[in-house]
């Protein structure tokens, strides 16, 4: 059933719950007055006395109660919603986790950058080229180091 869609799914669930269940046997049970008035349930009827026919169900015959066919589709639609979502949960750990070492990579790199190369020139926002000061320098290792405590634990 793997290969199944999910409304044939549901109708062959459906058609299972609507068919006819076939062990029903019930027991005949005779109801009459004994010789002292009380009253004798029995297997077989009497001979000499009338006997009142009493069916009932057998205790091997007694079923839990069935749930109906649509609590059966919604209990369905539920397990198949829950594993929907939690594949989505776990592609977005995945997808998350992977980012999480990408930044980790930069960061590692970039305090290698930082801490190598005190003249090394760097790109501004506007797309220029400059050295950076050492206390700009030293901010900048000590924002690599803080990137590398959040993204490489």
């Amino acid at each position: 059933m793997k290969n199944c869609s999910r409304p044939i799914k549901k109708l062959i669930i459906l058609t299972c719950l609507l068919l006819p269940s076939f062990s029903s046997y019930a027991a005949v049970t005779y109801k009459y007055p004994g010789e002292h008035g009380e009253t004798v349930y029995s297997q077989t009827p009497p001979k000499d006395a009338q006997a009142e026919r009493v069916i009932t169900k057998s205790d091997h015959t007694k079923k839990p109660p069935r749930p109906s066919a649509v609590e059966v589709l919604e209990k369905f639609t539920r397990d198949e919603d829950d594993k929907q979502r939690a594949a989505q949960k776990a592609a977005e750990e995945e997808k998350a986790s992977a980012l999480k070492k990408q930044n980790c990579a930069a960061a590692e790199h970039n305090l290698t950058i930082y801490e190598g190369s005190p003249n090394r020139l760097v790109k501004d926002s506007s797309g220029n080229y400059k050295r950076l000061n050492e206390e700009e320098r030293q901010a900048k290792i000590k924002d690599a180091r803080k990137n590398i405590k959040a993204f490489c634990n």
